[in-house]
Parts: structure tokens; sequence; C-alpha cells
């Protein structure tokens, strides 16, 4: 009979410090445990800016998650984001040569080879390598084709990579928890293969998830993935313009920000006044509610 796995994913973010316990099934299908979670702190913009709170981060939410789960956990599937890291299409084309006509397995390795010698700055590194679409004699396929007739072959490839160093210390904490890192992946990517079903990438689909520090992004076109990225601005960013403008406590802007937000930019929603009470629960003030909304459509 066949034995369930256990797999465990890990994200460092700005705001949270997040361990979830999945058991794989035989068949494939992942059950939840639980889930470890504490605040950050040393974490600035997706990035470990101070690797002893961190840690201590880090190893709260592993206890948590032994805990909840009853499970001894030894490796982490390793999320990373942060600004640095960026993805980028790129295409390999290979000519067949003239006494060869069928596509054959030889002739995809050339052109993947192509594809992946993409130039990066030499302080990168490769995360990702994803095949898009396959191009023969200019009609696009989706699967691979060989066994088919033709010239041209291409190749399309979505290509990520970061700073080798940021990627590297994001390991090292783990590491010296001490936990074993299984592999890393890029945290939007990782959210979209939750998020999407195939459908939903076939017909088209943007994933946004915004975090406390960052915004992470993921589009998907025909299939495949056609863009990913990271920007530096999150909903701590929300919190503060909230407390420059009103200013009201920066704890009451986040309670704000979560209870009263809208970025629609629709008035309907911005109508009445918002009431601001104090850790005593006495009301101190009245804002406007469009006003709040116009702060976080604006940003």
């Amino acid at each position: 009979m066949a034995k369930t796995k256990i797999h465990v994913g890990l994200e460092i973010g700005t705001t949270k410090t997040c361990m979830v316990v999945g058991e794989v099934k035989p068949d494939g299908s992942v059950k939840i445990l639980g889930v470890g979670e504490t605040r950050s702190a040393g974490v600035r913009k997706g990035e470990i800016v101070d690797y002893q709170q961190a840690r201590a981060g880090l190893k709260d939410a592993l206890l948590k998650a032994e805990d909840i789960c009853d499970v001894d956990i030894s490796s982490v599937l390793l999320a990373v984001t942060g600004s640095h890291i960026e993805g980028v299409n790129n295409r390999g084309t290979f000519r067949l040569p003239d006494e060869e006509q069928e596509v054959h397995e030889g002739h995809i390795g050339e052109a993947t080879e192509i594809a992946r010698d993409l130039a990066i700055p030499g302080n990168h590194v490769y995360l990702h390598n994803f095949i898009r679409h396959y191009h023969l004699d200019g009609q696009e396929h989706t699967i691979s084709p060989i066994g088919l007739l033709g010239r041209a072959l291409d190749v399309d490839f979505h290509i990520v990579h970061g700073i080798r160093s940021r990627i590297q210390n994001s390991i090292k904490s783990v590491r010296e928890v001490p936990l074993e890192v299984d592999d890393v992946v890029f945290a939007p990517i990782a959210t979209a293969q939750v998020a999407l079903e195939r459908e939903h990438k076939d017909a088209g689909a943007l994933v946004i998830d915004v975090g406390g520090g960052t915004t992470d992004y993921a589009l998907y076109l025909k299939g495949a993935i056609a863009a990913a990225g990271c920007i530096p601005v999150g909903g701590d960013h929300i919190s503060n313009d909230i407390h420059l403008v009103t200013h009201i406590p920066l704890s009451r802007a986040e309670e704000l920000k979560k209870t009263e937000g809208d970025a629609s930019g629709d008035p309907a929603r911005g109508i009445g006044k918002v009431k601001v009470y104090e850790d005593h629960g006495f009301e101190v003030e009245e804002i406007d509610r469009a006003l709040i909304h116009d702060v976080i459509n604006g940003r």
C-alpha cells in the first residue's frame, strides 16, 4: 500500500512567517494538516534584514506547526520574493538539418538549450525555467511537436532569476534553525498553482498577492505563464498613507484599512463617516469614508 508523504511550505513574509503542513495522498491530492504562523520581525519588503529576529520568528512558526500537526518537521519548500526577482520570456530557435524533416527529442533539446541561454547579471541565479509554447514553421503548439514534420522549431520559455546572495541568505537562515531546504520557489508562482485551475490559465488569469511589504504577481495566457514579478509596495504602505493623511495612530489606520477599506473607486461605497476609537473604546473622531477609499485607491 502506497504511503502518504508530508510536505511543508514556508514563507518568511514582511508581516508574518507562515509554515503550512500538507499530507500528500497516493492519488496526488493534498490534505492540509495545519498552519504555524507568527508575526515576522527583521524582514523588510519580503527580504531578511535582521537574521536573529527573522530566525526567532521562524522557530516560533516551526514550533506552532509541529504542535498543531503533531509531526516532526525536518525540511521545507521555501517560497521567496523580493523586487530583485524578475521573470522574462525568451525564445530558442533551431532549424532542422536538411536531411531531417521530422521533429525528434534531440531537436527539442537543441531549441530548449538556446532558449535557456539567457544572459542575466553575473550576481543573479536562475530560479525557474518554464516552457510556454512551441512553434513549428510559425504554427503554435501547446504540447511538444515531436513526430510532426517541419523545418523551423521555436521553443518559448519563461525564465525567473534573482540576486544570488539574497536568495542564499534566505536559505541560510532556514538551515540555521536547522531545517533542510528541499526546493526554492518564487512565491507568486506557488500561489498561482494553488489559486488557478487549468481552465483559468487557458482563459487568461492574473494572480495578485498583496503582502505587507510587497505585491507579487503572476500572469497566465493560453495556459502558460507569461509574466511574473514583485513590486516593493504592499499593505503596510497603505496603512501608512492613511496614517499620514488622517493623523490617526498607525495601529488604528491598519484597522480602518481592514474594516473599511475599498479600492474600487466607486463613490457609492464612500458615503458616510467612520468612527475612530482609542484603546479604551472611547470615540475620538469621525473620518469621511470617502477619504479612506481615495487614499487606498490612489496607492
